[in-house]
């Protein structure tokens, strides 16, 4: 049961109506629990909602959690994810097919640009 609302900007929320409890979560891989594309599809508008809602700017990794009922959360906005080649950052950016460099590059570029 997800909760919409809007926030002051007139942006669609969606919270969570029921608090999430430590003993719920489950960890593991998104594609050991759904295809890969249905994922992407579900939760990509939602972490740039978040994004946009918290002002972000740059990059920032968004950590989500389903629920056995399939209902969303979004646990965190990291924003200063790590950054080796093994982390989860990288990890995601390699998963669509972006290498470390790149990744690294497209951050940098980001950051030159002035704020808009």
């Amino acid at each position: 049961a997800l909760q919409r609302h809007f926030d002051g900007s007139g942006q669609r929320q969606v919270q969570p109506r029921h608090p999430v409890q430590v003993d719920d979560l489950r960890v593991g891989h998104p594609d050991e629990f759904r295809p890969r594309q249905l994922l992407l599809q579900l939760i990509q508008p939602l972490a740039e909602q978040v994004f946009r809602v918290l002002r972000l700017k740059n990059y920032a990794r968004m950590d989500f959690m389903m629920s056995e009922e399939e209902e969303i959360f979004c646990l965190e906005a990291n924003t200063l994810p790590g950054m080796t080649p093994t982390s989860l950052l990288p990890q995601e950016a390699k998963a669509i097919g972006m290498s470390f460099e790149e990744l690294c590059e497209r951050i940098l570029e980001a950051s030159l640009e002035p704020d808009a």
